[in-house]
């Protein structure tokens, strides 16, 4: 829904209303209608609910008859740039909440096995690491003198 089709829908509606021939009550429909088209959990989504708040915030200058902030509201050209971007904002946010699920899962299998058995600390690492280091990296963390 992002990308071409909400911008394509924001220009339409900003263009309607800097017309000053429309009519209130077309566009409140206009609006909800396309509202409902949007499935439940993608309306949740932040880049979603911007370009509603923005189609709300047209309508709310176009009523006040505030032809500045109308003005200032006018959506950007659309652009390849922004769809690509548009693909890679929502890639990442896919792979970062993957990233998540990954550490989760390997934190919930070290709760199983236990926090601090021996099974999840490598071999080699026992006895090479004192108090004393963990105490003076803990210090310089947070800048105190050790």
């Amino acid at each position: 829904f992002d990308g071409i089709i909400l911008l394509s829908w924001a220009t339409a509606l900003h263009d309607w209303l800097m017309s000053g021939t429309a009519n209130m009550e077309e566009v409140a429909q206009f609006y909800l209608r396309w509202k409902s088209l949007i499935p439940k959990p993608v309306l949740q989504d932040e880049v979603i609910c911007r370009h509603l708040f923005c189609g709300l915030s047209m309508i709310d200058a176009a009523l006040r008859k505030d032809t500045n902030a109308l003005a200032a509201l006018k959506p950007p050209l659309y652009d390849d740039r922004l769809a690509y971007y548009g693909h890679v904002v929502s890639r990442r946010l896919k792979e970062i909440q993957q990233q998540q699920l990954q550490k989760e899962k390997e934190r919930s299998e070290m709760a199983s096995k236990g926090r601090y058995s021996s099974e999840n600390i490598p071999e080699d690492f026992l006895g090479k690491i004192s108090f004393r280091e963990v105490a003076q990296e803990c210090a310089q963390k947070h800048d105190l003198v050790f």
